[in-house]
């Protein structure tokens, strides 16, 4: 969630009092802001947007009152004044300031940027989950460290007309910036680290499925409610041990609760709008139930269909109800047994850009940051392997297995391609050693060896994005799922009692496999695309590459159809974008 940006240096005499007051509201109106009026340091700089760029720059200009934030910051480090704002960084969600006083000391700034939707409750969520962390886990001296949260606010209604959260500084760089480079044991012991704060997190169960937040920030009804389930005593990992007892179970279920879901699929855009049950939920049937009826409303107040636009199309309504309404009648069934779907947390996002390693010598992890979006959720949902060991395979290239092997014409290779796949080779091992640690522990190594764990893991995900994403990926997991009952009877026992609930014909999965087909075929021809014009998932090409990408663009489109790919040319005005839609 978090890119690397180009380093811009504010000179604070140029800011002060020069800014127009923000409107205090719970949403940012996005035409408030004209293209020409807004400053660098509040917009998105970090590259130019092939397509819906107005949308995207609107929902991604985060203005704030500069001298407001320098006193609150002053404050938290005992200094008379701010000296230097830089911005380091700012991806889909958020941008990041490093802060230096004239004390010599340095505080981190994360300001959201308003299409993340409801930024009160996710900014609420997220302090609260750092916080929670910080005190159960913080005194394990093996474990990963969380930057502390010096001060924050989740209002625009409050003297820097925005919200905020200002850190500790945790001094070092991305394990993106070495992961490349690395080799042998220093890598384990990366991945070790990591793997560790996993498992310490999937130790500890809860007594619901949503978010955590302080307990004045969920309403009433939520407040006496238990933390974590009754009688239930943690047990921590038999590899780790507190340098400081951490504080009682009693303690957390006092300060700390689950509330709604803090997971952005639920607040983005126009969704935000609807009246649903976002949790917290006591069972996995009710959180999928709800993550179906959610899309239903949607469907019923016509939401969705953009621009931009959908990959749905409004002849797909009738279908996509079939599809939600299958799901609510499958909900109930497919909840694997005991410890498999004790409700638990988990970074929403461990990508290289997240892990804070020392800039040279053994990159131990010496920080986790971004916890924006992080849920409670089913133990089978938490345990997959995170992105940033996560290797895919390329037609032609490196296969993964336990020990990954080499293309066959490696030997009639160029030098070049020769030095490409030996990195694909190590980072392939990467993923074996990740996914190996994960078989050698039980319930994980459980939930991955599930038959056909795919589908039930991405059933809720499916549900909330299928408008968006059109109706093929929800159903190529419905249909998985109807095809291999009798195995998903193994793991659920509610799924063995029973028929199955789902009804497709012969012809319909004939034909789904069709349309599968052709659309595997436009998302691959689409990542080329997006690589040849070097652009990321975002659409986003680094400025100095824009006017390549836009030249190139009326040659791709000519050429699109002559492959014979099934589906509209993926960059196009008012076109598909995963963020706005």
């Amino acid at each position: 969630m978090l890119a690397s940006s180009r380093r811009y240096v504010i000179h604070l005499l140029t800011f002060r009092g020069t800014l127009t007051p923000v409107l205090h509201s719970s949403k940012r109106n996005f035409s408030a802001f004209p293209k020409e009026s807004r400053h660098p340091l509040f917009a998105y700089t970090d590259g130019r947007f092939l397509q819906n760029e107005e949308k995207e720059l609107s929902l991604r200009y985060s203005p704030f009152n500069v001298t407001a934030l320098e006193q609150v910051a002053s404050r938290c480090l005992s200094a008379q004044r701010c000296t230097e704002f830089t911005k380091i960084g700012e991806g889909a969600f958020n941008k990041v300031f490093l802060l230096r006083f004239d004390n010599n000391k340095e505080a981190l700034v994360r300001i959201p940027c308003p299409i993340v939707g409801n930024v009160e409750r996710t900014t609420k969520s997220e302090v609260a989950t750092m916080e929670y962390i910080r005190e159960q886990w913080g005194s394990f001296d093996t474990l990963p460290k969380l930057p502390k949260v010096l001060a924050w606010n989740a209002s625009y209604s409050n003297p820097v007309e925005s919200p905020y959260i200002i850190l500790e500084y945790i001094p070092g760089v991305t394990l993106g910036s070495r992961w490349r480079k690395i080799k042998g044991k220093t890598v384990r012991a990366a991945i070790d680290s990591v793997f560790a704060m996993e498992q310490a997190l999937l130790c500890r169960p809860f007594s619901q499925y949503g978010s955590i937040y302080f307990t004045e920030d969920v309403s009433p009804e939520l407040r006496d409610r238990p933390l974590y389930p009754p009688g239930q005593a943690l047990v921590y990992p038999s590899d780790l041990s507190p340098k400081v007892e951490p504080p009682s179970s009693e303690y957390f279920s006092q300060k700390y609760k689950i509330g709604p879901t803090a997971n952005f699929q639920w607040y983005r855009g126009a969704y935000a709008d609807i009246e649903c049950d976002r949790g917290p939920w006591p069972d996995v049937g009710s959180y999928l139930t709800s993550a179906a009826t959610f899309q239903l409303k949607a469907l019923d107040a016509g939401i969705g269909f953009g621009p931009p636009e959908p990959r749905s199309k409004k002849s797909d309504i009738p279908q996509l109800r079939r599809l939600l309404e299958l799901c609510i009648r499958l909900a109930p069934l497919v909840v694997p047994d005991g410890r498999l779907s004790a409700p638990v947390l988990a970074h929403p996002d461990l990508s290289l850009g997240n892990l804070i390693v020392p800039p040279e010598g053994p990159p131990s992890i010496q920080g986790i940051i971004d916890w924006q979006f992080s849920t409670v959720e089913p133990y089978f949902q938490q345990c997959s392997l995170p992105t940033y060991v996560a290797f895919s395979e390329k037609p032609g290239g490196v296969k993964l297995g336990l020990i990954p092997t080499l293309p066959d014409n490696y030997d009639q290779m160029s030098p070049e391609e020769k030095e490409y796949m030996d990195l694909e080779l190590r980072l392939a091992f990467r993923h074996s050693v990740y996914q190996t640690s994960c078989e050698m522990h039980k319930e994980r190594g459980e939930a991955m060896a599930m038959t056909h764990y795919g589908p039930i893991d991405h059933l809720g995900f499916s549900c909330t994005r299928c408008i968006a994403e059109g109706p093929i990926p929800l159903r190529t997991a419905l249909i998985r799922i109807q095809q291999n009952w009798q195995e998903f009877g193994k793991y659920c026992r509610t799924a063995a009692e029973v028929p199955c609930p789902l009804d497709f014909t012969e012809e319909e999965i004939a034909a789904h496999e069709t349309e599968a087909q052709n659309w595997d075929k436009y998302t691959q021809y689409s990542e080329m695309l997006f690589n040849y014009l070097r652009a990321d998932e975002m659409g986003t090409v680094d400025d100095e590459d824009y006017e390549r990408a836009m030249s190139l663009m009326d040659d791709c489109r000519k050429e699109w159809t002559d492959y014979g790919v099934k589906g509209p040319f993926p960059i196009v005005e008012g076109g598909y974008s995963y963020h706005l839609v």
